[in-house]
C-alpha cells in the first residue's frame, strides 16, 4: 500500500524554505496525510508542523513517487507525495526539533545544491518555472 504526503515548495520573494534533517539530508517540507484532510490541507498543515511558516499556496506542481526506508518515525513505505507551490506569510522559521536541526530560505540555485534527492530538485525546478512564469 501506497503511503500518501503532500508537501510545499515555499517562497519568500526570490528564495525557497529547506530543511536539514538530523541524519543531514535537506529536504522540502512534507508529510503524511491525517483522516478527514485533503490534500492541499495536509500540505499547508505539514509545512507549519516541520517549520513553523504560515503559508498559503498558489498553485499544484505535480507528484513524486519512491520508496522510503523505515525510519523512527514510519515503516518502510512506497510513497507518493503530492507538491503544491506556496507563499510564505509569515517569515520566523521554527523547525519540529525531533526531526529537523536547521531550516533556512535559501536561493534556488543554492538549494538545487543543497537538497539530497534528486527528485526534490525535480519538484524545486518544477516549482521555479511556475513561479517565474506566475510573476509576468
Amino acid at each position: 500500500m501506497k503511503a500518501i504526503s503532500a508537501g510545499g515548495v515555499v517562497f519568500n520573494k526570490n528564495q525557497v524554505l529547506v530543511l536539514q534533517r538530523k541524519n543531514g539530508n535537506w529536504v522540502l517540507p512534507k508529510g503524511h496525510i491525517e483522516r478527514g484532510e485533503n490534500i492541499e490541507e495536509t500540505a499547508i498543515r505539514e509545512v507549519e508542523e516541520e517549520t513553523g511558516i504560515k503559508a498559503k499556496i498558489i498553485t499544484y506542481i505535480g507528484e513524486i513517487n519512491y520508496h522510503a526506508p523505515a525510519t523512527e518515525f514510519h515503516p518502510e513505505e512506497d510513497k507518493k507525495v503530492f507538491w503544491f507551490l506556496m507563499e510564505a506569510l509569515s517569515l520566523e522559521i521554527k523547525v519540529e526539533e525531533k526531526i529537523f536541526i536547521q531550516g533556512k530560505f535559501l536561493s534556488v540555485e543554492d538549494a538545487m545544491n543543497i537538497l539530497t534527492f534528486p527528485l526534490e530538485k525535480e519538484i524545486l525546478k518544477k516549482a521555479y518555472n511556475i513561479f517565474l512564469m506566475k510573476r509576468k
